[in-house]
């Protein structure tokens, strides 16, 4: 059951941050003039407070279940794999979460540990393993994704989206490249 005063305080809470940011524009914007970075902090800003507030909502999500953010990372991304009938490899689980292969070990092993996956020998790499879902582990990912809103998907067009992902890896290269500098 949803707990309405939790969500509307949730509601109040981005709506106060939403009037947060306008002011906060307002005042770049007066006191930046025409020098053009008003715009880009303001979205910079947009975009740290968006992944807080997505932060907070998958450890919610994953605390109803019994797991941490970074384990219902790893149970949603084999869950994909398995619905795309693909086996995955622990090695491409690191890959894809950009993740030690330790964190990774120790991710599979509380997954295994709920009855979440299973481990089976790859049969093309006997060094590897693959991990697959069990009934309960994917009982659980699809319990886990009824808290997701599908609408704020829906918010963009499919075209938005790839936009957006485009812009956000063009910046995510640049921002590298600059950090790979300064730090040289």
């Amino acid at each position: 059951m949803v707990n309405i005063s939790k969500a509307r305080g949730a509601t109040l809470k981005s709506a106060t941050q939403d009037q947060a940011l306008a002011a906060f524009s307002e005042l770049l914007t007066q006191s930046e003039g025409q020098s053009g970075e008003a715009p880009a902090i303001l979205a910079l800003a947009r975009m740290m407070h968006l992944a807080q507030e997505l932060t907070q909502h998958k450890e919610r999500k994953a605390a109803m279940i019994g797991l941490s953010a970074g384990d219902l990372d790893t149970l949603y991304t084999i869950e994909r794999m398995d619905r795309a009938q693909r086996p995955i490899r622990v090695t491409d689980l690191v890959s894809m979460l950009d993740i030690s292969s330790g964190g990774m070990s120790k991710r599979i092993d509380r997954l295994e540990k709920s009855s979440m996956i299973v481990r089976e020998a790859d049969s093309e790499d006997r060094r590897a393993s693959r991990v697959c879902l069990t009934d309960h582990g994917r009982a659980m990912a699809v319990s886990a994704r009824q808290h997701d809103t599908p609408q704020v998907i829906q918010a963009l067009t499919t075209d938005q989206w790839r936009q957006l992902d485009e812009l956000l890896h063009r910046f995510a290269v640049q921002w590298r490249l600059q950090q790979a500098q300064l730090s040289e």
